[in-house]
């Protein structure tokens, strides 16, 4: 809210945690827009890689600010956490051949 006299555009994607309700959301902390479509994972309701569409979504934001004044953007992707997962053509991709270094982790089973 402080940055609105400042001529900012503040823009929230991805991730918020502090709150879905009054007086909570991006939108009561001073965010022009936010943007999260997910309904438990990393597709949107269309089945869209959710990290595909905030990324886009993100660039089309600062795009379109150009040179009008400033941008902040609170950009906080979900790929970050669980559930771990990922577009099919992916895993099917480093199923076959695993990233060089890729590490593993011992479960213990």
């Amino acid at each position: 809210m402080a940055l609105k006299p400042l001529d900012y555009t503040c823009v929230c994607l991805g991730k918020w945690h502090l709150g879905g309700n009054v007086p909570y959301r991006p939108q009561d902390r001073g965010f022009d827009v936010a943007w999260d479509r997910t309904h438990g994972g990393h597709f949107t309701e269309s089945g869209e890689y959710l990290t595909d569409r905030l990324t886009r979504e993100a660039l089309g934001f600062m795009e379109a600010d150009g040179d009008r004044s400033f941008l902040l953007l609170c950009f906080s992707h979900h790929a970050s956490h669980a559930p771990i997962q990922a577009k099919p053509e992916l895993i099917e991709k480093y199923k076959a051949e695993p990233p060089s270094g890729a590490f593993t982790v011992d479960t213990g089973a």
